[in-house]
């Protein structure tokens, strides 16, 4: 996990998240309340990130919605050799 530009989001939301656990619980379990919501919110999207980069591959056909392999479109690249020269 290596800290990107839009994570700066996910921290001022865990700080926020800190602050309004204050009044209720100590400060030391908010912390560790924060912390962990951080790493767990940081691991789910980074495995969901691998999971769709996974399933895309390569990227999505224009023409028929197919997933695109180092090949190219499979359904495209059938149908247009089956067409006549």
């Amino acid at each position: 996990m290596q800290f990107e530009r839009r994570d700066i989001i996910l921290v001022a939301g865990v700080v926020l998240l800190f602050i309004g656990l204050l009044p209720f619980i100590a400060p030391i379990y908010a912390i560790i309340v924060a912390v962990a919501a951080f790493f767990g919110i940081k691991w789910y999207s980074t495995k969901r990130q691998a999971d769709i980069l996974r399933d895309v591959g390569m990227g999505i056909c224009a023409e028929c919605g197919s997933i695109v392999t180092k090949k190219g479109c499979p359904q495209c690249d059938k149908h247009d050799a089956n067409l006549p020269s």
